[in-house]
């Protein structure tokens, strides 16, 4: 059975112990903060454990039962009386008040319906309630004598006096009187036969234990078995302070949660509440003349506590006394209370059995012959009838029955309890009368079944039946009880839509407050239910909401409608959302939260559903409210902008963004759109960013003014007029004041261009700013429904950028209202994402640039393809034309980021990109720039004008040629912004114009290259090339094979293709071409003074870590080029300055992006500054090919092929090598830039230890021996084959310490079914020493073999130890012994194992 809802049952339904004390220990527990000892006692009663000997009892069929633990409730017989529920609303108003400020709860997020019965699913709910959760908890320990249960009947007394008693015996005698003259005894519904123990409190502060025993031995023969000691030293403050050890002390906080729930259980008696409580103040708000409910200023910070929370209970209380009261309450349960239960268990059944048997014989024959009835005999049992219900002895048939059920419900005896609930409930229904009765039986019975588990029948019929009946008696109170125990227990089951019902069924219209908290609860079963019924946990917070508010709870209130807003977010429901705005914008407005106030009312502006008196009645209320928050606003604010600076934006009037129309002057509405200003080419992120580089440039050359490209232009005092579109969606007029455009003028230079007067300066309906006026309309109206025009001007004064952002106006001539234009600019379609999802690039229409005169250009592109393959290069030519006034000069462009475009000059507009030279220099160099630079601007050659500068003339044609590289796949718009200038007045003016070529490239090759070490050589390496055709009705033909690398040359291998026809790659078919790449010999070299690519990189990051300045510094790399010629002589060398430039943008780019990605701790700018575009062992491999079908020739670009051994950037750094945390310390004291401590330690690490490059052993190694060996085994029955190991140290500046060791293990490549014979090394087997950078070392070893077969003799190990090296340090011959103990400044420990298989032959030669 489920613990925890047994344990939860045991604690409500266990048996009740009424306390009676004397003064002197009512006096004793008062210094440990208690009221009473029924205050110390109540949480041990929670869970009592047995002491010393278990809790065992014999059932009604006579079998014993064990019980693991037990639970007693306390009560002071003084407090033992029929409860009036009347306060319990007002308990859980207090509640309610004790958590006002709590925050909104969003249980949707936190709560899933997945969650299995056995997982905590009460906490997710009632952990988050808890106001809800003290609310139940108080409900069930409420105390209350009712004569259909027992369970609230006192089964035993506890009589206490305490050792400081002059006269114990005679207090025992008059409190025991007390008990048996108790009022509750004279109801006659409850049995006065309890256990009356006795207990002498011990104070051994006060009473030695020689006056005890004397004391103890009068009280037994007195009292018998029914006296005890409870001995109490009161000794736990000095335990405190003494520091002992404390395990068996009860925490303070032990006491807490029964006190302050005893402080609530104390305002159920009477005259316990104060009528002028301050929550029912709020019921009911004064009003204003307006009819308007006041406020009261909230004091935010204030939160409200229990004062029982604020006390320490218990201090006093050792230890000792702790264990002492458990072995009490543990001895009385098993030596008394259990036994007294057991025999009145015996008893009844018995008793119950023989009177039902007799009743049912001699009633059933009355009947027959008298005409009596059972229920003329059943009124002998009932002692009164109260307000129409019917009230039992103690001592009839029903009342023992339902006591025998009861007791048998404590003891966990939950199926022959059912069986008797089950028996009685039948009585109880032939009478209307008995309803009460009955609906405790039906509840019980409901219990019953749900702990043992049995729900075959309809439960949840049997619980409404309970509640309904218990509702017709006016006891609301069990109804409440019982379904609390029927929820938590349907909660163990994951039954959450049946527990919704269950909170349903006992909310009414008699009280608002409990209804709200029933309804709360209810909404959150709703999340719990598979699937999740959303819109039912919406509408009941709703419910719960209204609830809460009509019982003056507005936090809570608002608090309900605020997380049920989430839910009808966004479904344009406008009737509920109007209710529920308007009822936040309320809750808001008497909780003194203006601003929230208003932002909800404005949510009621709008063309809704309501009649025209529901938006009437909106915004009175509005008007109002907002009135109240300017005066509040004034009063708050500090300056006059802050006063003024009360703008809202309005849904009312709607105005149609889309048809705004703008004109360069006065026209009627009928005249033709022709002078209409059109919408230009829409502004995205793209062109912004060439603006952005197009502005820096300009700014560097310190123009004067720098103007957006292609921008509606206007020049200064012409007036710029809007037609704006408006319309009144609601059903009663608007009135609009002081409407005036919103508008911003941002001059291209404040200090050297002054403001031009206006010759609309005079004109009243003009408002007068320092670089705009401004024409205003004073007053509009408009009608509900309509929709009208209006016409409004502005009039630049001063050069610079004009923003037209939307409109302002008074709405009744009192809020101040701004509606922003929003229009959408063009719709995207470059990416997948914006082919997908609607998206819009930034209008631009409604921005002005004011100019004087300037040039105009003009820019037709011929030649321009439709759609390419992959890799082609097309050539365009464009026609530069002048159409403006004023000469073009200082022609400039720039393009997207990573285009691949080259720009020439009108002298190559006959040149081909693909020079074709019959030459057999296969091999070339070209000294290049090897740092990241990229041209983001280019300047376009123009022709020379008569003074001597270069230009282009008014009505002036110059052609240009461009070439542009297709390396990716999918519709790309190529993108030009070229920039010019002109002088005016000896100033000089910029203006922009955007370009765009759109071209469809389509997909061509797929290329995969990769290397493989060699096996015959160690420094050779294997490159394979993986071509595949995916053009559809075209082969290609390959023309040329080439790398470049400042290392690296290609060579041909053997096998390699040598028909020409081997090199046309027909559709869809696959080409794999095998060439091998090596490093180039001193002879062809070019010597150089140029420094290391990676040592240029340390010296850069080691200042940059270090927070110092790179210089300017150039730094040059020799780059060769070297081709393999496919199927002619004739080779396409480097010397094309445009092919050139291809080739080194295409590393740029993808260099940039490998940096971006190794190290995301570096800023992306600083990238170039620190790294380099080739490194020592780069290799870029280019294949040029050639349609077959369309003659065009077309180029690949492979980057990214490093052959050298991967290592950190900070290899060459004698700062950073040898203790990370010192070089931590060292970066950290340094300013680098505002980055934090933990971002420098970040940066650091990852150019140390950066997980995307490997760190690896510097080594290489290569075994040789023969392939084949003949020997006869006859003559000697042992074969030795001489081995050779090369080891070669590939660092550039490490020096290698190494361990060889010589081994004859299963190797991981090598299968089970590998038919590899096994063979064992002799002699030497393993070697150590060092070798220098750059050297090579042959170690040689005999593999000895004793039978003929296929040897793996590649079988070896090696452990490698790193170190800096420097040509003047000594190497002492203890550092060639590899000991990780003698290794200083080692920077890395690396294992090596062999991998591949080498097979050596040996066959047995007889002869």
């Amino acid at each position: 059975m489920n613990t925890n809802k047994v344990n939860y049952i045991k604690r409500i339904y266990s048996p009740l112990i009424g306390v009676v004390e004397s003064k002197d220990v009512e006096d004793l527990f008062k210094e440990c903060n208690f009221n009473s000892i029924v205050d110390f006692l109540t949480p041990y009663g929670h869970s009592i454990k047995p002491h010393g000997r278990q809790f065992t009892y014999q059932d009604a069929h006579g079998q014993t039962i064990t019980l693991n633990d037990f639970c007693l409730r306390f009560i002071n017989f003084n407090c033992l009386r029929e409860q009036n529920y009347t306060n319990i609303e007002k308990v859980a108003l207090k509640l309610l008040k004790k958590y006002e400020d709590v925050n909104v709860i969003d249980l949707l997020s936190k709560i899933n319906p997945n969650d299995g019965p056995n997982d905590n699913i009460i906490d997710d709910i009632e952990e988050n309630t808890p106001w809800f959760k003290e609310y139940k908890n108080i409900v069930n320990s409420v105390v209350s004598v009712s004569e259909h249960e027992s369970f609230d009947h006192p089964l035993a007394s506890f009589i206490f006096v305490s050792t400081n008693n002059k006269n114990p015996l005679s207090s025992f005698e008059q409190l025991q009187k007390a008990i048996d003259s108790h009022p509750i005894f004279n109801t006659k519904y409850v049995d006065p036969n309890i256990i009356k123990h006795y207990i002498l409190i011990h104070d051994k502060r006060q009473t030695s234990d020689t006056e005890v025993e004397n004391l103890k031995a009068q009280m037994k023969k007195l009292f018998g078995l029914q006296f005890d000691v409870l001995t109490l030293d009161f000794n736990g403050e000095e335990e405190l302070s003494k520091n002992e050890d404390l395990s068996g002390k009860a925490s303070t906080d032990f006491w807490t949660e029964s006190m302050v729930t005893q402080d609530y259980l104390n305002l159920l008696l009477h005259n316990n509440f104060n009528s002028d409580d301050s929550s029912t103040q709020i019921l009911n708000s004064p009003l204003n003349k307006e009819g308007l409910p006041l406020f009261t200023k909230v004091d935010k910070n204030h939160k409200y506590i229990e004062k029982a929370e604020l006390i320490e209970y218990g201090r006093k209380i050792s230890s000792e006394d702790n264990k002492r009261t458990q072995a009490f309450l543990s001895d009385f349960i098993g030596l008394t209370l259990l036994p007294f239960m057991e025999r009145n268990i015996h008893h009844l059944n018995e008793q119950v059995a023989s009177a039902r048997r007799g009743i049912n014989r001699f009633f059933n024959a009355g009947r027959k012959y008298f005409g009596n009835s059972s229920k003329q005999i059943q009124k002998k049992n009932i002692i009164a009838t109260i307000e129409g219900l019917n009230r039992y002895s103690y001592q009839s048939a029903e009342a023992q029955m339902r006591k025998l059920a009861d007791l048998s419900f404590m003891l966990c005896d939950y199926k022959f309890a059912y069986s008797v609930y089950d028996n009685v409930k039948k009585d109880f229904n032939s009478n209307d009368q008995d309803k009460k009765y009955y609906a405790g039986t039906q509840g019980m019975i409901v219990l019953c079944l749900l702990m043992f588990n049995s729900v075959k029948l309809n439960i949840d019929t049997i619980m409404e039946n309970s509640v309904l009946n218990y509702n017709k008696c006016k006891t609301q109170f069990y109804a409440q009880k019982t379904t609390f125990s029927y929820n938590f227990l349907l909660k163990q089951l994951n039954e959450y839509k049946k527990v919704s019902q269950a909170f349903l069924r006992i909310t009414n219209d008699d009280s608002n407050v409990l209804s709200g908290l029933f309804l709360e609860q209810t909404s959150y079963c709703y999340l719990k239910v598979k699937p999740k019924m959303i819109r039912k946990y919406a509408f009941h917070l709703i419910l719960a909401g209204h609830r809460y508010s009509r019982s003056g709870n507005r936090e809570h209130a608002y608090r309900c409608y605020f997380s049920a807003l989430k839910i009808y977010k966004d479904k344009n429901w406008t009737l509920i959302d109007d209710h529920i705005n308007f009822t936040l914008g309320r809750q808001a407005f008497h909780l003194a939260n203006l601003d929230i106030a208003v932002e909800y009312f404005l949510k009621l502006l709008h063309g809704s559903k309501q009649s025209a008196n529901q938006q009437n009645a909106y915004m009175k209320e509005f008007l109002y409210i907002y009135e109240q928050y300017i005066e509040n606003k004034q009063q708050s604010a500090e300056s006059e902008n802050e006063k003024n600076n009360n703008i809202v934006k309005l849904s009312i009037p709607q105005v149609d963004d889309k048809s705004i129309k703008v004109l360069l002057f006065d026209v009627v509405e009928n005249q033709r759109e022709e002078h209409l200003i059109s919408d230009n080419i829409q502004q995205d992120e793209e062109w912004e960013t060439l603006d952005k580089i197009i502005s820096e440039e300009n700014h560097n050359h310190n123009f004067n003014n720098s103007f957006i490209n292609n921008q509606n232009t206007c020049t200064i005092g012409e007036p710029i007029y809007v037609v704006v579109s408006l319309s009144n969606p609601m059903k009663i007029p608007l009135e609009l004041n002081n409407i005036i455009l919103d508008c911003e003028l941002i001059p291209s230079n404040d200090e050297s261009v002054q403001p031009i007067n206006s010759s609309y300066k005079n004109d009243n309906s003009y408002l007068h700013y320092q670089y705009y006026s401004l024409q205003q309309i004073s007053y509009m109206k408009l009608a509900p429904d309509s929709k009208e025009k209006i016409k409004i001007a502005v009039i630049p004064k001063i050069e610079g950028t004009l923003k037209i952002q939307g409109i302002k106006y008074l709405l009744f001539n009192l809020v101040r209202a701004v509606h922003s234009f929003e229009r959408k600019g063009k719709r995207l379609n470059a990416t997948r994402e914006q082919r997908m999802n609607k998206m819009y690039a930034e209008d631009k229409s409604l921005i002005f640039t004011v100019t004087p005169p300037m040039p105009l250009l003009d820019v037709v592109s011929h030649s321009k393809p439709g759609s390419v393959y992959a890799g082609e290069t097309s050539k365009i030519i464009l026609e530069i034309n002048n159409k403006g006034n004023s000469t073009l000069k200082n022609l400039k462009l720039a393009m997207n980021h990573n285009s691949l475009i080259y720009i020439g000059s009108p002298e190559m507009i006959n040149d081909d990109l693909y020079d074709i030279k019959k030459s057999n220099n296969i091999l070339e160099n070209n000294e290049i720039n090897n740092k990241l630079v990229e041209v983001k601007v280019y300047d376009i050659l123009l022709p020379l004008l008569n003074d001597g500068t270069r230009g282009l003339e008014s009505g002036t044609t110059t052609l240009i040629p461009i070439w542009i590289h297709y390396s990716q796949i999918g519709k790309i718009s190529q993108r030009f912004l070229f920039n010019y200038y002109s002088e005016v007045n000896n100033q000089s003016y910029s203006r922009s114009l955007k370009y765009i070529i759109n071209v469809q490239v389509l997909p061509s090759l797929r290329i995969n290259a990769f290397t493989r070490k060699s096996s015959s050589k160690l420094n050779e390496f294997i490159l394979g090339i993986e071509i595949e055709n995916l053009l559809n009705d075209a082969s290609i033909n390959l023309q040329q094979i080439s790398i470049n690398s400042p290392m690296w040359k290609m060579k041909n291998i053997s096998s390699t293709l040598s028909n020409n026809d081997d090199y046309i790659i027909e559709p869809h078919q696959i080409s794999l071409i095998y060439y091998k790449l090596v490093q180039l010999t001193e002879n062809e070299k070019i010597k150089s003074e140029n420094m290391l690519p990676e040592f240029y990189s340390c010296q850069r990051i080691e200042n940059f870590l270090l927070g110092e300045k790179n210089k300017d510094q150039e730094h040059k790399i020799i780059l060769y080029f070297n081709h393999i010629q496919c199927n002619n002589n004739s080779l396409i060398l480097m010397e094309n300055e445009g092919l050139k430039y291809f080739i080194l943008k295409s590393k740029y780019i993808w260099k940039m992006e490998k940096l971006v990605t190794q190290y995301p701790y570096i800023p992306k700018e600083d990238l170039p500054d620190l790294f380099t575009l080739y490194q020592t062992d780069d290799v870029d491999l280019l294949i040029f090919w050639e349609n077959n079908s369309t003659k065009i020739k077309s180029h690949q670009f492979i980057p990214g092929i490093n052959l050298g051994i991967q290592q950190s950037p900070l290899q060459y750094s004698m700062k950073f090598k040898d203790n990370p945390s010192k070089s931590v310390n060292m970066i950290t004291s340094k300013a680098l830039f505002s980055q934090t401590a933990q971002k420098k330690k970040e940066l650091l690490n990852s150019l140390i230890n950066n997980k995307m490059i490997r760190d690896c052993s510097p080594l290489r190694i290569n075994l040789k021996s023969k392939n084949i060996i003949y020997h006869n085994f006859s003559q000697s029955k042992t074969c030795v084959i001489p081995v050779t190991l090369h080891i070669k140290n590939c660092s550039y500046n490490k020096l290698a310490y190494y361990k060889v060791n010589m081994t004859n293990k299963k190797l991981q490549s090598e299968s089970d079914h590998d038919n590899i014979e096994e063979f064992i090394w002799i002699g030497k087997i393993s070697s150590n020493g060092f070798l220098k950078p750059n050297e090579v070392k042959v170690l040689k070893f005999n593999a000895s073999i004793s039978k003929y077969g296929i040897y793996n003799l590649n079988k070896w190990s090696i452990k490698v130890k790193t170190q800096q090296y420097s040509p003047d340090m000594t190497i002492i011959k203890e550092d060639i012994i590899f000991d990780e103990s003698n290794i200083k400044d080692t920077e890395n420990l690396y294992m090596q194992n062999s991998t591949n298989v080498y097979n050596v032959n040996v066959i047995n030669n007889p002869n």
